[in-house]
């Protein structure tokens, strides 16, 4: 397996397995069970929680903090100082120069999936657009209450207006 870190001459590569001094020397922690993929770039300052999956040729920048049982899919590139809460799953490709919206509800959790305008709620991924037409529904079937559904939506309304921003 191979992983590059980040240094004063750009990207150098290093065997992960006998290079762990790499680590240290960059203040990259890495917690138990965790799975990094081929060709990962991680930055300095790197904070690795425990069971993350980092999918082929995830880049991380400096500072970058992933809390327990996150999962980024191949090719996804965060950049610096970006921080992401458990149980958070990003999808292939997907691109977040700042730290992607992420909210613990009261049923379940709320994030940005990707940069294509992809929400998950639960175990549910779907376009915001889609979500807006369809959150009453989806509610109504997962036993949420009248005020739960009001709440996921002033989430989908934050995120669709947080979108809106980035477009502008």
């Amino acid at each position: 397996m191979r992983a590059y870190l980040r240094t004063s001459e750009g990207w150098t590569e290093f065997d992960t397995l006998t290079d762990a001094e790499e680590f240290t020397e960059r203040y990259i922690t890495i917690g138990k069970k965790v799975t990094i993929g081929n060709k990962v770039r991680l930055g300095n300052n790197v904070t690795l929680g425990n069971y993350v999956t980092l999918g082929n040729g995830v880049r991380l920048g400096n500072g970058v903090t992933l809390r327990d049982k996150v999962t980024l899919g191949d090719n996804v590139t965060l950049g610096d100082m970006v921080t992401l809460g458990d149980n958070v799953t990003l999808g292939d490709a997907s691109t977040f120069l700042r730290n992607p919206l992420q909210i613990i509800g009261s049923r379940h959790l709320f994030n940005e999936y990707d940069n294509a305008g992809n929400i998950k709620i639960g175990c549910h991924v779907k376009h915001i657009d889609w979500w807006l037409e369809n959150y009453q529904k989806v509610g109504e079937g997962e036993h949420y209450t009248k005020a739960e559904i009001e709440e996921y939506r002033l989430y989908l309304s934050l995120a669709k207006a947080l979108m809106n921003r980035e477009v502008e």
